[in-house]
């Protein structure tokens, strides 16, 4: 199954572009740029991956799986920009949704590493996660608890569905 849900406008501290009124405007707005830049590609990236489901096109699929490490590209070069800002869900939600593509298109080591660098991503969130809490930082969520929860559930489907062969394998769902 596919869990068809954009991502929402971002926003700092509860504030739309424009609106802040700190003395480091200029950074927020050229954050608030990145952030709506990543958020659009990341929606056309999920839009192109449902049309090409419902079309049945594997070369819809492929651009779809192009505009998703497009995502993943700005996230990376952006990174330092864009902390605290859900950054860790959304690369989540990229890796997840090229893994799914994969799956359709039956790309079974394309596939196992999308899963190898899911299962990573997520111990890393959750021990960085951990170690903030131990320590009293507030550094910013990068992620939501339940947006972690519901990756640690899917690397949880995810291994023991790749032991078994690729027919029987459960779609990724999308974020």
């Amino acid at each position: 199954f596919v869990i068809v849900t954009p991502l929402p406008s971002p926003s700092i501290n509860g504030e739309q572009p424009g609106s802040s009124n700190n003395n480091n405007a200029q950074q927020v707005h050229t954050t608030h740029v990145t952030l709506h830049s990543v958020v659009l590609m990341y929606n056309m990236a999920l839009a192109t991956h449902v049309m090409a489901i419902s079309q049945g096109s594997d070369l819809i699929l492929r651009r779809a799986v192009r505009v998703y490490q497009r995502v993943q590209w700005l996230l990376s070069q952006q990174a330092a920009n864009l902390n605290g800002s859900g950054v860790d869900a959304v690369f989540l939600a990229c890796v997840n949704n090229i893994g799914h593509i994969h799956n359709l298109l039956l790309n079974e080591v394309g596939m196992r590493s999308c899963y190898s660098r899911l299962q990573a991503m997520v111990v890393e969130v959750q021990q960085r996660q951990v170690e903030q809490q131990q320590q009293g930082q507030d550094m910013g969520m990068r992620i939501d608890p339940e947006d972690v929860a519901f990756f640690s559930f899917t690397v949880i489907i995810w291994g023991p569905a790749l032991a078994a062969t690729l027919t029987t394998l459960p779609l990724a769902p999308a974020a």
